[in-house]
């Protein structure tokens, strides 16, 4: 299974929920994902306490933790053409 930086996110912020409350919590997650609204922080916390994120709000969390690649670095295979002789 593969991990992302959104399992971690939501790993630990149900270990902060346990250790330190939801509301902190929240503020955690805010300033890790500034994107979200404060009423979406407030579903994304309590959903997570009994199973996980809703979608849509995952997208946004994942949008803001993981960067797009760079088109620049990206590999182009070219395959190489055929040569007649003769």
């Amino acid at each position: 299974m593969t991990r992302t930086a959104v399992d971690d996110l939501n790993d630990e912020l149900r270990q902060t929920t346990v250790a330190r409350g939801r509301i902190f919590a929240m503020h955690m997650l805010r300033q890790k994902v500034p994107a979200l609204g404060h009423a979406e922080v407030i579903a994304y916390v309590n959903a997570l306490q009994s199973g996980s994120a809703p979608a849509h709000l995952v997208a946004i969390a994942t949008k803001t933790l993981v960067p797009e690649p760079d088109p620049v670095l990206s590999v182009h295979t070219i395959q190489a053409g055929q040569h007649s002789t003769g």
